[in-house]
């Protein structure tokens, strides 16, 4: 398998985020509102994944502007969110301690945000994807 079909998996679950963020300490005071929101991610503008996930107010620190996936640790020592408009840089690294480049911009709202991810994989290849997430409403009640 290529190097790039073994991480179009791993952009689809960029839905799943996570490490904290000073600027999202406080779920009000994040730049997207808490609830239930969904993903829809696409590689090379090819749709790879729809993900949707519940995010409670105690979750925004790891929430946004954090983006990551569930197979990567993502370390973004490059991070500007204002104004409606964020930019990331920095790195992926996986489970044997490789390091991907990548760097994420778009704009943001309360209730959507759109971003732009260009990287270069493991084995240095270029791969570009978006992620469209939007905020549905209230998280769904647990089931009884």
């Amino acid at each position: 398998m290529t190097a790039r079909l073994r991480l179009l998996p791993a952009l689809g679950l960029v839905a799943v985020l996570g490490a904290s963020a000073p600027l999202a300490a406080q779920g009000a005071d994040s730049p997207v509102a808490p609830g239930y929101w969904e993903y829809k991610v696409s590689v090379l503008g090819i749709p790879a994944s729809t993900e949707k996930r519940c995010v409670t107010p105690s979750e925004m620190d790891r929430f946004f502007p954090e983006i990551c996936t569930r197979r990567f640790t993502c370390k973004y020592p490059v991070k500007r969110v204002g104004n409606g408009k964020i930019a990331l840089k920095g790195v992926w690294i996986d489970k044997k301690q490789r390091e991907a480049p990548v760097e994420a911009s778009g704009t943001y709202a309360r209730e959507r945000f759109d971003l732009d991810v260009s990287m270069k994989t493991i084995h240095g290849l270029p791969l570009a994807g978006k992620l469209a997430a939007r905020r549905l409403g209230e998280c769904p009640a647990p089931a009884a």
